[in-house]
């Protein structure tokens, strides 16, 4: 093997320096691919795209390659024995050929079987938008190749100058590079499959199985290349799609591996981002569970089904549209994922949701529970597309009603209570007085759905999520809370629920002066008080009458406030 010449190594450092992505590459965890990162250089308004160009045909000449086809010829796999990413030379079977070579060639033909044939997507681009018969596979560190973390198992490749005329939209031919050194991948993940093994055979059977997925995720990405890249700005917004579907490949084309499950509690932890946020790490990889879900729901050609409508519009409404085809809906989803979620791990049911459920994570849950007062205010903000799970303890057996509030578009928001028998889960829109069961555990669990209102996920709306135990609700009963509003609920607003339809409320002082008018929201029935006067000023402690006033009736009380 023939390293080309020295000056070469020196502007290849160079460039090294020159793409430091903003993204942490100290992480030490495995990064599951490279892709975000090139994305992230190309839409940089800091890269100089002819350098990048110049940086990925380094990567490809400054070592002279020997060859190898797969077994099926789809592929022509690069490698070399000498250099500083050289691939392992084991060879359990004697037959001349590196067993890792061998991994490679069967892993990438069972991708184009499955990915291509089973599934229908259409295979790799050339240059000129046309079907690829053969594609090319490098062996290399992709760390010192593309500058990306060397804890990540591969990286699809490709010349940002090469944009396919022909092809609608960004899109590119491509190569993939595969990692030849998986020793950052923790034992216990592949446990189940290795088990007692050790010392070589151990490391064999890792790096098959590290190959498998791999080859999964990434011919999926240069298939998805000769489909769409859309780019908004300096954001690529289909990179939360881009990963979660191609990690799910992993599943459909190597299900018996697993290896997605280390990135599962990136997103059961982070439920309350929006759906398409990519900042978490791992999250992205975490989604996978939604394109799992869509696939036991309405097969496992979905993802290709969404990426055939991504030609028209990006992923997130290119989804929405998929799902409305199938009778369905985005919300609708995302309330199945929700619920398939909570029932994981321990609290998984033998043939209900998840195949899997029992080796997923619990989703993060914020745990309440009912005081003296046997009333809880729950308060928050979730972004559009999210959802955030609650554990309410009660002091003692009896009947709670539950009533959630939103700041806007309500009408997309509800609430949820899990049980464990038939029918599971319940949904409930906001702004609707509830009564929930007495539950002889002496414990809820809730869940807050915030719907597709919006598509930035730097939008937030407020909540509140009221509960009272021990008083039974009536449907005509008018609901004020909290009350009274005590350091301990911290709330800058008292709600009032359940109004007549053309009701309005008057605020006096303890001796009678009136104070504030609060009008209700809209068509809702229900209207709150922000706890200031008509003029804008500050309540101070003390106890304030409310009058509801409506043609059909009229109805007083009192709100104590203690600042």
């Amino acid at each position: 093997m023939i390293a080309f010449p020295g000056v070469i190594r020196l502007v290849l450092t160079a460039l090294l320096v020159l793409f430091q992505f903003s993204i942490a590459q100290t992480e030490n965890r495995p990064h599951k691919c490279g892709l975000p990162y090139l994305l992230e250089a190309v839409a940089s308004s800091k890269t100089d795209l002819p350098a990048l160009s110049r940086f990925h045909k380094l990567a490809i000449t400054q070592v002279e390659w020997d060859s190898l086809p797969s077994p099926s010829g789809h592929f022509m796999i690069h490698y070399n024995t000498t250099e500083y990413d050289s691939i392992p030379t084991y060879d359990q079977d004697n037959n001349g050929t590196p067993d890792y070579l061998e991994f490679v060639g069967k892993s990438f033909d069972r991708a184009w079987e499955i990915e291509i044939n089973t599934l229908g997507f259409n295979p790799p681009p050339d240059a000129a938008g046309n079907p690829r018969t053969v594609y090319p596979v490098y062996c290399g560190n992709p760390g010192r190749n593309y500058n990306v973390p060397a804890n990540t198992y591969g990286v699809t490749g490709w010349d940002p100058s090469q944009d396919i005329p022909s092809l609608p939209g960004l899109n590119y031919p491509s190569e993939v590079w595969i990692n030849t050194d998986f020793s950052f991948i923790p034992d216990y993940l592949y446990e189940h499959i290795t088990g007692s093994l050790s010392g070589q055979a151990k490391r064999i059977v890792r790096d098959s199985l590290a190959i498998a997925v791999t080859a999964a995720h990434e011919f999926n990405h240069a298939l998805q290349l000769g489909y769409r890249i859309w780019q908004q700005g300096n954001n690529f917004p289909d990179l939360w799609f881009i990963e979660n579907s191609a990690t799910y490949m992993e599943e459909v084309v190597a299900d018996t591996v697993n290896d997605y499950y280390q990135y599962l509690p990136a997103f059961f932890n982070n439920t309350t981002e929006f759906l398409a946020y990519d900042g978490a790490f791992g999250k992205i990889y975490g989604e996978v569970i939604l394109n799992i879900m869509l696939g036991e729901r309405f097969g496992s050609t979905i993802t290709r089904e969404i990426w055939q409508e991504i030609l028209q519009q990006p992923a997130l409404p290119a989804m929405k549209q998929v799902l409305q085809n199938k009778g369905s809906g985005l919300d609708e989803e995302l309330k199945q994922l929700a619920t398939w979620m909570f029932f994981s791990d321990d609290r998984s049911i033998p043939g209900r949701y998840f195949p899997e459920a029992a080796a997923y994570p619990t989703p993060k849950l914020i745990s309440q529970g009912f005081d003296q007062s046997r009333e809880i205010t729950v308060t928050g903000s979730l972004p559009p597309l999210a959802f955030r799970f609650y554990q309410v303890d009660l002091s003692a057996p009896g009947n709670v009603s539950l009533f959630l509030s939103v700041d806007s578009s309500s009408q997309f928001w509800e609430s949820a209570s899990f049980t464990f028998s038939e029918p599971f889960v319940s949904f409930f829109p906001s702004n609707a007085l509830l009564s929930l069961p007495e539950t002889p555990s002496l414990r809820y669990y809730l869940l807050v759905f915030s719907g597709g209102w919006g598509n930035d996920q730097n939008q937030r709306t407020s909540y509140e999520l009221r509960l009272k135990q021990g008083v039974q609700i009536n449907p005509d009963q008018i609901l004020v809370f909290p009350n009274p509003i005590t350091p301990q609920q911290p709330v800058s607003r008292v709600t009032f629920a359940n109004l007549p339809e053309d009701a309005h409320i008057e605020i006096f002082t303890g001796n009678g002066l009136h104070i504030a008018t609060v009008l209700p929201e809209n068509a809702l029935r229900v209207a709150f008080w922000n706890l200031t006067t008509n003029d804008n000023k500050a309540v101070a402690s003390g106890v304030y009458i409310y009058r509801v006033v409506s043609a059909g009736k009229s109805y007083s009380g009192k709100i104590m406030v203690v600042r």
